[in-house]
C-alpha cells in the first residue's frame, strides 16, 4: 500500500516555486511603487510556506502517533479543582 500523505505537499511547492521565480523574472519593485510580480511573489511565498508547514505536520504525526494524552482516563473536573 502507497502511503500518500507526505506527497500531497510537492505540487504545492513546485507550483509556488514556479510562481515565485515567475514573478520575479516580471520585476518586484519595492513597496512604494510595486512591480507587475509584486502581489503574486508575495502570495505564492506564503503559499509555499504553508506547503512547507503541511509537509512538516504530515510528518510530524507519524512520529507522534505512538504518543498517550496526558489526561486520557482521568477525570479533568478533579484535576482542575
Amino acid at each position: 500500500m502507497l502511503k500518500r500523505e507526505g506527497v500531497y505537499p510537492c505540487p504545492v511547492l513546485g507550483l509556488s516555486l514556479f510562481f515565485c521565480f515567475e514573478s520575479y523574472r516580471l520585476g518586484l519593485g519595492h513597496v512604494g511603487a510595486p512591480g507587475s510580480g509584486f502581489l503574486t511573489f508575495w502570495v505564492s511565498l506564503v503559499v509555499g510556506l504553508l506547503g512547507v508547514v503541511l509537509f512538516l505536520q504530515e510528518r510530524g504525526k507519524k512520529l507522534v502517533k505512538d504518543v498517550i494524552p496526558l489526561f486520557k482516563g482521568k477525570n479533568l473536573r478533579n484535576i482542575i479543582m
